[in-house]
C-alpha cells in the first residue's frame, strides 16, 4: 500500500487518472486502481482520497462496465467564478478565433460551404466568416470562450493585459 503522503503529493504522481473500484461509506474507505503503483488495487481512507481529489478540482469521468458504453459528462463547476470586465472583453476574440481554427481544420479536411450540412459532400453552412454565422452558433462559441476563461481562473491562473 502506498504511504498516505504519496496519494496527495503532486510530485509523486502528477495529474494522472485512477479508477475507483468501490466506495464503502460504512468503513469510510475507497478502493481504487492506480496505474502508477505495482499493486492491483489499493484501499485508502475516504478523507485522504477526497483531499487528493480536491486537488484535481473534483475532475471525474464515469465509465459504465457493461457492453454499452455510457458517457456522463461532469464538467468542473464554474458557477462560483466571476470574471472581471477586461476578461469578458476577451470572449468575442476567443470565440472568433475558435471558429477560425475550426474552419481552417475543416478546410484542410476537404470541407467547404454548402447551404445544408452534408457529411458525404463535406459541406456545411457554418463555413463562413464568424461575423456571418447565425447568432445561435456565435452564442455557442461565446459560451465556450467564457467557460474556458472561468476554468483558467478557477485553476489558479491569471490572464493580464500587457
Amino acid at each position: 500500500m502506498l504511504e498516505s503522503a504519496a496519494l496527495t503529493n503532486s510530485q509523486t504522481y502528477p495529474n494522472h487518472a485512477v479508477a475507483i473500484c468501490s466506495v464503502s461509506v460504512a468503513s469510510n474507505e475507497i478502493t481504487l486502481f492506480n496505474p502508477y503503483t505495482e499493486e492491483e488495487l489499493t484501499t485508502y481512507p475516504l478523507p485522504l482520497f477526497l483531499k487528493a481529489w480536491k486537488q484535481s478540482n473534483h475532475y471525474l469521468v464515469v465509465v459504465n462496465t457493461t457492453d454499452q458504453f455510457v458517457y456522463e459528462p461532469y464538467p468542473i463547476r464554474l458557477d462560483d467564478v466571476s470574471l472581471d470586465d477586461d476578461l469578458i472583453e476577451l470572449q468575442e476574440a476567443i470565440a472568433e478565433n475558435a471558429h477560425e481554427i475550426w474552419a481552417k481544420t475543416r478546410t484542410d479536411q476537404g470541407w467547404s460551404y454548402g447551404p445544408e450540412r452534408n457529411d458525404q459532400k463535406k459541406e456545411t453552412p457554418d463555413m463562413v466568416p464568424y461575423c456571418n454565422l447565425p447568432e445561435s452558433e456565435k452564442l455557442y462559441d461565446r459560451e465556450m470562450a467564457i467557460q474556458t476563461l472561468k476554468l483558467v481562473k478557477k485553476l489558479g491562473f491569471e490572464i493580464k493585459r500587457q
